[in-house]
């Protein structure tokens, strides 16, 4: 198994407030996984950020989706809602999760 370090963690955290993300919060973590909450242009967002032996992964599920006792790690991976998103680095996987949060957003039907 690969670790995902405090280090990591941080790096993610400041790489996606810098794209305009608000209010990052950890939801959930273990020591290969991390699943955030965090805003974007008035949506919520869970994000999980993994490590795989040869690249990073995501999954970018709208919050309001997913019952909240389903907002951890194990659970995000096999629900059927949202997109994987996969990247050779952090800084290319937080570009990555933004262009597909904006997807998303545009997708989704007006209430």
């Amino acid at each position: 198994m690969v670790y995902v370090k405090d280090s990591d963690i941080e790096t993610i955290r400041c790489k996606l407030s810098s794209l305009g993300m608000t209010r990052l919060y950890i939801a959930d973590k273990n020591f290969n996984k991390v699943l955030f909450l965090g805003v974007y242009l008035d949506h919520q967002f869970l994000i999980l950020i993994a490590k795989g032996e040869n690249s990073w992964y995501s999954k970018v599920v709208f919050a309001d989706e997913l019952l909240e006792p389903y907002w951890r790690c194990e659970y995000i991976i096999y629900v059927p809602e949202g997109l994987y998103i996969f990247a050779r680095d952090l800084n290319e996987l937080a570009n990555k999760i933004v262009d597909t949060i904006n997807k998303l957003i545009k997708r989704k039907p007006k209430v």
